[in-house]
């Protein structure tokens, strides 16, 4: 028995992540970069109308580490429910939610 969700082939899925690129359906993809189902945008991790989803994933890069206070500020105050983790991890969520067919949109960072 196969359980794995048939993914669309036009999907955008990560299949790797280095500490300065990732790599998005056979494409390397310098970061920082936004990824969704169905795009990948460069971003300069100030263009906030470009997260929108149902579910926000941040990655802070490599190694997880508390974003500044201002950058949270400023989400919050934008309305933008963001969870934040390492770069790995929010490659590996946002696969998981984007086979799931979920609203879902991952910003990683250098």
């Amino acid at each position: 028995m196969d359980i794995t969700p048939l993914i669309p082939a036009e999907s955008k899925v990560i299949q790797s992540v280095r500490h300065d690129a990732v790599k998005v359906n056979g494409e390397w993809v310098p970061l920082p970069v936004i990824v969704t189902p169905t795009a990948v945008l460069d971003w300069d991790g100030s263009d906030w109308a470009a997260l929108t989803g149902e579910v926000i994933l941040m990655g802070t890069g490599p190694n997880f580490s508390f974003p500044d206070k201002d950058l949270r500020a400023k989400a919050k105050a934008q309305s933008k429910p963001m969870e934040w983790m390492d770069n790995g991890a929010a490659a590996r969520s946002y696969n998981v939610l984007m086979a799931e067919g979920r609203d879902v949109i991952v910003a990683l960072s250098a």
